[in-house]
């Protein structure tokens, strides 16, 4: 297994993971950093994330309500087309375990991690990362 990525689609919010300029459709390989091979993807309606091989995970797009979970370093841009932060560069989230599986909602992104716990970042304002009832904080 390579560990390529290849996405096609809208890209009005990077979620592609390439720098195209406009929303267009776009179809071909994402730049992941060297030596980081994709073991799993996830798409939401505006941003990706994958696990790779080291149990990192990497998420562009729209981080509207932090959904790409980029620590304020990161490679942050504003959208041409609809003025929201968002980056077609694969950031690194921070975390101190490992991912061995990543999904995502609409503007949401969970992974399990290597002790099978779950970490959850994102839109909150339906409950929807599992905090136990604070609802309504990203």
């Amino acid at each position: 297994m390579s560990g390529q990525l290849y996405c096609w689609g809208a890209n009005d919010h990077g979620q592609l993971g390439r720098d195209t300029g406009h929303a267009s459709a776009f179809a071909g390989l994402v730049d992941l950093p060297d030596g980081v091979r994709a073991l799993g993807v996830a798409t939401g309606a505006n941003h990706t994330c994958i696990h790779d091989q080291r149990g990192d995970v990497w998420c562009w797009g729209s981080n509207r309500v932090g959904q790409i979970g980029a620590a304020q370093n990161a490679d942050i841009d504003t959208c041409t087309d609809n003025d929201v932060a968002c980056s077609h560069v694969p950031n690194k989230v921070e975390m101190d375990t490992k991912a061995l599986q990543v999904s995502v909602g609409a503007n949401q992104s969970c992974v399990v991690d290597e002790n099978n716990e779950l970490f959850c970042w994102g839109d909150n304002a339906l409950c929807q990362l599992g905090t136990g009832g604070i609802c309504g904080e990203d």
